[in-house]
Protein backbone atom coordinates (compact mmCIF):
# COMPACT_ATOMS: atom_id res chain seq x y z
CA UNK A 1 0.00 0.00 0.00
CA UNK A 2 2.81 2.43 0.88
CA UNK A 3 4.55 1.72 -2.41
CA UNK A 4 1.37 2.49 -4.32
CA UNK A 5 0.85 5.70 -2.34
CA UNK A 6 4.46 6.69 -3.00
CA UNK A 7 4.16 6.16 -6.76
CA UNK A 8 0.85 8.05 -6.87
CA UNK A 9 2.45 10.96 -5.00
CA UNK A 10 5.25 11.18 -7.54
CA UNK A 11 2.71 11.06 -10.35
CA UNK A 12 0.86 14.03 -8.92
CA UNK A 13 4.02 16.02 -8.25
CA UNK A 14 5.55 15.65 -11.65
CA UNK A 15 2.18 15.63 -13.49
CA UNK A 16 3.24 12.85 -15.80
CA UNK A 17 3.05 9.12 -15.44
CA UNK A 18 5.79 7.69 -13.27
CA UNK A 19 7.56 4.95 -15.12
CA UNK A 20 9.20 2.18 -13.20
CA UNK A 21 11.92 0.31 -15.01
CA UNK A 22 14.87 -1.83 -14.12
CA UNK A 23 18.39 -0.45 -14.47
CA UNK A 24 19.96 -1.26 -17.83
CA UNK A 25 22.98 -2.46 -15.87
CA UNK A 26 23.36 -3.75 -12.33
CA UNK A 27 24.15 -0.87 -9.96
CA UNK A 28 27.03 -3.01 -8.65
CA UNK A 29 28.66 -2.65 -12.07
CA UNK A 30 28.29 1.13 -12.23
CA UNK A 31 30.92 3.72 -11.34
CA UNK A 32 30.54 6.24 -8.52
CA UNK A 33 30.93 9.87 -9.63
CA UNK A 34 30.71 13.27 -7.99
CA UNK A 35 28.76 16.26 -9.16
CA UNK A 36 31.53 18.81 -9.78
CA UNK A 37 29.72 21.89 -11.00
CA UNK A 38 26.92 23.41 -13.01
CA UNK A 39 28.00 25.97 -15.58
CA UNK A 40 26.91 27.70 -18.75
CA UNK A 41 28.54 27.05 -22.09
CA UNK A 42 28.97 30.65 -23.36
CA UNK A 43 28.75 30.00 -27.10
CA UNK A 44 25.39 28.26 -26.99
CA UNK A 45 24.10 29.55 -23.66
CA UNK A 46 23.37 25.94 -22.68
CA UNK A 47 23.68 24.82 -19.10
CA UNK A 48 25.84 21.81 -18.34
CA UNK A 49 26.38 19.70 -15.25
CA UNK A 50 29.71 17.92 -14.91
CA UNK A 51 30.04 14.53 -13.25
CA UNK A 52 33.56 13.27 -12.54
CA UNK A 53 34.90 9.85 -11.67
CA UNK A 54 37.47 10.42 -8.93
CA UNK A 55 40.07 7.78 -9.81
CA UNK A 56 40.32 8.28 -13.57
CA UNK A 57 39.22 11.91 -13.70
CA UNK A 58 36.81 11.02 -16.52
CA UNK A 59 34.10 13.64 -16.90
CA UNK A 60 30.52 13.26 -18.09
CA UNK A 61 28.95 16.54 -19.26
CA UNK A 62 25.17 16.53 -19.27
CA UNK A 63 23.48 19.48 -20.90
CA UNK A 64 20.38 20.54 -18.98
CA UNK A 65 17.75 23.26 -19.02
CA UNK A 66 18.04 26.53 -17.08
CA UNK A 67 15.41 25.58 -14.49
CA UNK A 68 17.10 22.27 -13.79
CA UNK A 69 20.45 24.08 -13.48
CA UNK A 70 18.89 26.50 -11.01
CA UNK A 71 17.38 23.65 -8.98
CA UNK A 72 20.75 21.87 -8.71
CA UNK A 73 22.68 25.05 -7.83
CA UNK A 74 20.18 26.04 -5.14
CA UNK A 75 20.62 22.62 -3.55
CA UNK A 76 24.43 22.65 -3.90
CA UNK A 77 24.60 26.08 -2.24
CA UNK A 78 21.96 25.20 0.39
CA UNK A 79 19.90 28.22 -0.64
CA UNK A 80 16.40 28.17 0.77
CA UNK A 81 13.49 29.47 -1.29
CA UNK A 82 10.37 31.10 0.18
CA UNK A 83 8.26 28.21 -1.11
CA UNK A 84 9.37 24.67 -1.94
CA UNK A 85 10.59 24.04 -5.45
CA UNK A 86 9.41 20.89 -7.25
CA UNK A 87 12.50 18.92 -6.24
CA UNK A 88 12.08 20.05 -2.61
CA UNK A 89 8.54 18.74 -2.71
CA UNK A 90 9.66 15.43 -4.22
CA UNK A 91 12.33 15.11 -1.52
CA UNK A 92 9.71 15.83 1.15
CA UNK A 93 7.41 13.16 -0.32
CA UNK A 94 10.20 10.59 -0.26
CA UNK A 95 10.89 11.37 3.40
CA UNK A 96 7.19 11.52 4.35
CA UNK A 97 6.62 8.11 2.83
CA UNK A 98 9.39 6.68 4.99
CA UNK A 99 11.71 6.46 2.04
CA UNK A 100 15.32 7.18 1.31
CA UNK A 101 16.88 8.00 -2.03
CA UNK A 102 19.65 5.43 -1.97
CA UNK A 103 21.27 6.47 -5.24
CA UNK A 104 20.67 7.94 -8.65
CA UNK A 105 22.01 6.35 -11.78
CA UNK A 106 22.84 7.57 -15.26
CA UNK A 107 22.58 4.17 -16.85
CA UNK A 108 22.51 4.88 -20.58
CA UNK A 109 23.28 7.31 -23.36
CA UNK A 110 21.02 6.76 -26.36
CA UNK A 111 21.79 9.15 -29.19
CA UNK A 112 22.28 12.41 -27.34
CA UNK A 113 19.88 11.58 -24.50
CA UNK A 114 20.99 10.36 -21.10
CA UNK A 115 18.75 8.04 -19.13
CA UNK A 116 18.49 8.27 -15.37
CA UNK A 117 16.97 6.23 -12.62
CA UNK A 118 16.11 6.79 -8.97
CA UNK A 119 16.73 3.97 -6.48
CA UNK A 120 14.36 4.57 -3.58
CA UNK A 121 14.13 2.38 -0.48
CA UNK A 122 11.22 2.38 1.95
CA UNK A 123 11.83 1.82 5.67
CA UNK A 124 9.16 -0.88 5.66
CA UNK A 125 11.13 -2.92 3.09
CA UNK A 126 14.67 -1.52 2.71
CA UNK A 127 15.94 -4.51 0.72
CA UNK A 128 13.49 -3.98 -2.13
CA UNK A 129 14.44 -1.10 -4.41
CA UNK A 130 11.82 1.02 -6.09
CA UNK A 131 13.32 2.10 -9.40
CA UNK A 132 11.79 5.20 -10.99
CA UNK A 133 12.73 6.39 -14.48
CA UNK A 134 13.99 9.97 -14.33
CA UNK A 135 15.72 12.61 -16.35
CA UNK A 136 19.28 12.76 -15.02
CA UNK A 137 18.92 16.46 -14.24
CA UNK A 138 15.93 15.78 -11.96
CA UNK A 139 17.68 12.81 -10.39
CA UNK A 140 20.77 14.95 -9.68
CA UNK A 141 18.66 17.72 -8.14
CA UNK A 142 17.19 15.13 -5.78
CA UNK A 143 20.57 13.50 -5.09
CA UNK A 144 22.03 16.80 -3.93
CA UNK A 145 19.04 17.50 -1.68
CA UNK A 146 18.98 14.02 -0.15
CA UNK A 147 22.67 13.13 -0.11
CA UNK A 148 22.30 10.18 -2.45
CA UNK A 149 25.16 8.51 -4.27
CA UNK A 150 25.52 9.15 -8.00
CA UNK A 151 26.43 6.25 -10.29
CA UNK A 152 27.20 6.19 -14.00
CA UNK A 153 27.32 3.22 -16.34
CA UNK A 154 30.87 2.48 -17.58
CA UNK A 155 29.58 2.72 -21.16
CA UNK A 156 28.53 6.32 -20.49
CA UNK A 157 32.01 7.15 -19.19
CA UNK A 158 33.56 5.36 -22.16
CA UNK A 159 31.45 7.33 -24.63
CA UNK A 160 32.84 10.55 -23.15
CA UNK A 161 36.41 9.40 -23.77
CA UNK A 162 35.56 9.38 -27.46
CA UNK A 163 34.31 12.99 -27.38
CA UNK A 164 36.50 16.05 -27.11
CA UNK A 165 35.46 17.38 -23.72
CA UNK A 166 38.01 20.19 -24.00
CA UNK A 167 35.84 21.86 -26.63
CA UNK A 168 33.22 22.68 -24.01
CA UNK A 169 33.95 26.20 -22.84
CA UNK A 170 32.30 26.41 -19.44
CA UNK A 171 32.78 30.10 -18.86
CA UNK A 172 31.59 31.34 -15.47
CA UNK A 173 29.50 29.26 -13.14
CA UNK A 174 25.80 30.00 -13.47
Amino acid sequence: MRTLLFILSFTLIFSSAVQAREPRLSPDNMVAVELVTVAMEPQSGSHVVLLREAQSGDVVPIFIGPEEARAIILAMESIATPRPMTHDTAAAVIRAMGGQLERVMVDALVGNSYYGLLDIRLQADPDTPIFVDSRPSDALALAVRLGAAILVAPEVLQSMRERDIETIDLGPRV
